[in-house]
């Protein structure tokens, strides 16, 4: 579901702005649908995948319900097979065009708290005086998210957001009854600035 919805561009829009704290427009971006493969041939399919139009930046959205240790080297891979798949090594190296950028968010909606990143800091191999990071990438846990932040944001992916982050059936009620009051009182909203 979250990836249905992530797939709409003006939902995307809105998502990518809020939480990276940009300000594209719609037809700013595209969606990025090429194959990506590793060097064993094996196909990658990232979730969702964006272009910045007439840059080579893309916005990587990974959804993921379960804690995964592998998402610093999984972002990793994805970041690379997006680079090969966008990046012409002639104009590179003749200095005609910029290397690309991804821009890789992970949008966590489990139960438990998301510690992978903690996990990679604490256990990778490290040399003193140097710091490097591994597979980087803008966290988007909902257990950090409070009601009224995601009942404040007029995305619809919030709103989804705020009703996996339900826990049970009582809540689930109480959160649609809040999403369907904020829903027409957007609407009333838009229909006085359109007369």
């Amino acid at each position: 579901m979250f990836k249905e919805i992530l797939s709409d561009k003006k939902e995307a829009v809105k998502f990518i702005n809020h939480y990276l704290h940009l300000n594209l427009l719609d037809d700013e971006i595209e969606k990025y649908e090429k194959e990506f493969r590793t060097e064993e041939f094996r196909n990658i399919e990232a979730d969702v995948v964006y272009k910045v139009k007439n840059k080579n930046v893309f916005i990587l959205i990974e959804h993921q319900t379960k804690v995964d240790y592998l998402m610093p080297y999984r972002i990793l891979e994805y970041e690379v097979a997006i680079m090969q798949s966008a990046i012409d090594l002639d104009k590179i190296k003749n200095k005609e065009s910029k290397i690309p950028l991804v821009i890789p968010i992970v949008l966590y909606t489990g139960n438990k708290k998301w510690n992978a990143k903690k996990y990679l800091e604490e256990n990778q191999e490290k040399i003193e005086g140097i710091e490097n990071g591994l597979g980087n990438y803008n966290l988007i846990d909902i257990n950090e998210l409070t009601e009224k932040e995601l009942l404040e944001d007029n995305s619809f992916i919030s709103k989804m957001m705020l009703i996996e982050k339900s826990k049970n059936t009582e809540n689930i009620v109480e959160i649609l009854e809040k999403i369907v009051k904020i829903t027409k009182e957007e609407d009333k909203d838009t229909d006085k600035e359109e007369k």
